[in-house]
């Protein structure tokens, strides 16, 4: 594993940054997280914003990750 890379992928919905993502995860070995996944609750329920953001710190306080997304919250 690399350790200390942390990298986001963001653009317009169906861009590709998924794909980008998911490739990018196996050749550098680091660990993929989409924000769609964090976000959405089974039966598509979403999350309130602090426990989105509770979510979303969590991952990004890790050595190492790959987050794609384009979420905007207040």
């Amino acid at each position: 594993m690399i350790l200390g890379k942390k990298i986001l992928v963001v653009g317009a919905n169906g861009s590709g940054k998924t794909t980008f993502a998911n490739r990018l995860s196996k050749i550098l070995n680091i660990t993929h997280y989409e924000l769609d996944n964090i976000f959405w609750k089974p039966d598509w329920k979403e999350s309130e914003n602090e426990e989105f953001r509770a979510k979303v710190d969590e991952v990004t306080q890790t050595e190492s990750w790959i987050i794609d997304g384009n979420y905007s919250r207040n």
